[in-house]
C-alpha cells in the first residue's frame, strides 16, 4: 500500500514537532500539504486544549473544501474525548498517544473504507484508556505498596512480605487491599501482570 498523504493541523509548535517526528520514522505516512487545490488523504487534526465550541464548524469546513479527506480528531486518551470527535462529525479519532501499530492499523483501515469507529479498533482503543487509567493511578500509590507490589511480583507469599519488611501479615493484606482499590484488580495474577507491564522492576542487591 502506498504512503498515506496526511495534513497536519496543530496549533502548538512543541506538540505539531513531536507528532511530526512520529509519522516521518513511518514510511507508511508522508506529511503534506494543500498546493495547487491538491486535498491530503487524512486530515489530522490535533486538539490540545480538548475540544472548542467551533470544532463543529471547522469539520464542515474541511470537508467542503475537501469532500473526499477523513477528518481524523487526535486528543486526549479517553472515552469522553472519542465521544467528542464523535460528536463533531469527524471521520474517525486516535488519541494522542503515539502508539505505531495502533496509529497505522487505524489510518491504513480508514483509508481504505473501513468503518470509522470498528470494533476492533475499538477495544484495542478501550485497553488504551484502561492502561492509561491504571499508570495514572500508580502514581498515587506509597513508596510501601510499590515494595509490596515489587514482593508480589516475585512470588512472596503474605507472610514472606511481612518478615522482609518488618511489619505484621494484618498490614500486608490491608495494604493489598488499598493496591486492588486504586489499580480496579481483583487478585494477586493480575497484580502481577501490572507489576510486569508497568513497574520499573530493580534488581535487589
Amino acid at each position: 500500500m502506498d504512503a498515506i498523504n496526511i495534513l497536519l493541523i496543530c496549533k502548538h509548535s512543541q506538540e505539531r514537532e513531536r507528532i511530526e517526528q512520529f509519522l516521518k520514522e513511518n514510511q507508511h505516512f508522508q506529511l503534506t500539504e494543500e498546493l495547487n487545490g491538491n486535498c491530503p488523504q487524512i486530515y489530522l487534526i490535533v486538539a490540545s486544549d480538548g475540544f472548542q465550541e467551533d470544532c463543529g464548524k471547522m469539520i464542515k469546513q474541511l470537508r467542503k473544501k475537501c469532500p473526499l479527506a477523513k477528518l481524523v480528531i487526535v486528543s486526549s486518551a479517553s472515552i469522553n474525548s472519542l465521544l467528542e470527535a464523535m460528536r463533531c462529525g469527524a471521520d474517525g479519532y486516535l488519541p494522542n498517544i503515539l502508539d505505531k501499530q495502533l496509529w497505522q492499523q487505524y489510518l491504513q483501515e480508514l483509508v481504505c473504507g473501513e468503518q470509522r469507529f470498528s470494533a476492533k479498533v475499538g477495544e484495542q482503543m478501550l485497553e488504551m484508556f484502561e492502561n492509561v487509567q491504571r499508570y495514572l493511578v500508580a502514581k498515587t500509590l506509597t513508596t510501601r505498596e510499590r515494595e509490596i507490589i515489587q514482593w508480589v511480583a516475585e512470588g512472596s507469599t503474605n507472610k514472606e512480605i511481612a518478615e522482609r519488611l518488618m511489619i505484621s501479615e494484618y498490614t500486608v493484606k490491608n495494604h493489598l487491599k488499598n493496591i486492588f482499590h486504586k489499580l480496579q484488580i481483583s487478585n494477586r495474577v493480575q497484580l502481577v501482570r501490572y507489576a510486569l507491564i508497568f513497574e520499573d522492576r530493580q534488581k535487589r542487591k
